[in-house]
């Protein structure tokens, strides 16, 4: 299956992403496929957020968990998101 779109949807949010989150942020990032759809997003140690950020739901391939991920990340911090 290809995942052009994920990876597209990952693109274009990620330059709202760079605009409103540190790099350290951006690093700290990582995703997480249980192997049945269930997939995991995380950021260790915001300082944007008091606590660390976690998401969690079902998606298709580990891009398209980012992009979810960091859609709701940018909502909570209130910023606008590409797209």
């Amino acid at each position: 299956m290809s995942h052009n779109f994920c990876r597209e949807l990952l693109k274009q949010v990620m330059k709202d992403v760079r605009k409103n989150v540190s790099k350290a942020v951006i690093k700290e990032s990582w995703a997480y496929n249980y192997g049945d759809g269930t997939m995991e997003f995380h950021i260790h140690h915001c300082k944007e957020l008091p606590e660390e950020f976690y998401w969690h739901g079902r998606s298709c391939c580990l891009w398209n968990a980012k992009f979810s991920g960091w859609s709701e990340y940018l909502d909570r911090l209130g910023k606008k998101k590409a797209g």
